[in-house]
């Protein structure tokens, strides 16, 4: 798994610096460099074990009526 992610960083990587060496399409840069970046941050945040605190059902109504402007 951690392959995986080292491959997405030099990819990432590669991307960043490809501009400096070769003329590289900018729509297509943005595209790659965007979705590259999230695939590397989700694969981050995923955890070999679910949280174990969770938001109460109470707690998630409470946020909703404070969240609200006055």
């Amino acid at each position: 798994m951690k392959n995986n992610e080292r491959i997405a960083n030099l990819a990432l990587a590669g991307l960043t610096l490809a501009p400096l060496v070769v003329n590289v399409n900018p729509n297509i840069n943005v595209i790659l460099t965007a979705s590259l970046t999230v695939y590397v941050g989700c694969y981050r945040s995923v955890k070999p074990t679910p949280p174990s605190v969770s938001t109460a059902c109470i707690d998630a109504l409470y946020f909703c009526f404070c969240s609200f402007p006055v």
